[in-house]
């Protein structure tokens, strides 16, 4: 058995003792190109700058309208839903804010100022790093700002956080009106200007909205106020974001054949099976179209 100085080395040095330098694999041609791509992937991943993360910096705004608040918090549900599923607790407190929301009439729209919008926005930011830190369970679920801004929007009252930047309202341009009906400049808005805020453009999409959906929803389209599509799947035991595959898809039009003017989503007429599909999960609700009254 050998006892010599060399048991007493580096495990490291103790095996390369001994080798070639010329003793080497060989590599072919697309081998070297692929260890020579990974080691400057490699490179430039871990070479980035102070002010290469500075020329990059998105900066936060503020919507602009009512229906574009609505359309920022869909798409963070949305959002959650892929990541961590419907049961997901920032989820669930985010549509039911999103529901009540969505339940305002036109003239609760049209009042609520660039501020609230801009509250609310960081508000959920806010409780956003709350649940990101895992700190959503026990008795401190909610931050106290966003406990008290469900309960402000639920009453229609505006939102105010005083520790929101000043900039953040300040992106929307004044041009929303406030809570005591004038622009962020102080001046005063017409009768004709609050008239038209107050008036939501909808457009009908015929061509998009499939003869079965048509049919089925028909008990829908007739209530008035129009149930909201959050109810409508709440009563239904399902949730919007598994009734198409495409998540672009306005649902609204594909439920109710009509959508917000300002509306982005794609608008197309989809196809029989994917109705149906659709269809089979609304099954519950268009069974029992009182049920959403219930919601």
């Amino acid at each position: 058995m050998d006892t010599g100085p060399d048991q007493t080395t580096s495990s490291l040095n103790s095996a390369v003792k001994g080798l070639s330098p010329f003793a080497v694999p060989h590599l072919t041609e697309s081998e070297i190109d692929d260890f020579n791509d990974h080691a400057e992937a490699i490179h430039e991943a871990t070479s980035t700058s102070v002010a290469d993360v500075q020329s990059n910096k998105i900066k936060a705004k503020a919507p602009k309208s009512f229906e574009e608040l609505l359309r920022h918090l869909k798409r963070f549900a949305n959002l959650l839903f892929a990541i961590f599923g419907e049961g997901c607790k920032m989820l669930i407190a985010l549509l039911s804010t999103i529901e009540d929301l969505d339940n305002y009439n036109d003239t609760a729209r049209a009042n609520t100022s660039a501020t609230t919008m801009a509250a609310i926005m960081w508000i959920v930011m806010q409780q956003s790093r709350h649940f990101a830190a895992g700190k959503m369970s026990g008795g401190t679920q909610f931050l106290p700002t966003f406990a008290n801004m469900a309960m402000l929007i639920k009453v229609e009252t505006p939102v105010i956080c005083n520790s929101m930047p000043a900039a953040l309202i300040l992106s929307t341009g004044g041009k929303r009106s406030n809570e005591n009906g004038t622009d962020q400049h102080g001046k005063k808005k017409t009768k004709k200007e609050n008239d038209n805020a107050g008036n939501r453009q909808y457009r009908a999409h015929a061509d998009c909205y499939h003869p079965k959906m048509k049919a089925a929803m028909a008990p829908f389209v007739a209530m008035s106020p129009k149930p909201t599509i959050t109810k409508i799947c709440s009563a239904a035991g399902t949730h919007a974001t598994e009734l198409f595959d495409d998540a672009n898809l306005c649902i609204r039009t594909q439920l109710l054949g009509a959508c917000d003017s300002a509306c982005t989503h794609t608008h197309k007429l989809v196809s029989d099976s994917i109705v149906d599909k659709a269809l089979a999960k609304l099954k519950p609700v268009i069974d029992a179209p009182h049920l959403v009254n219930r919601r």
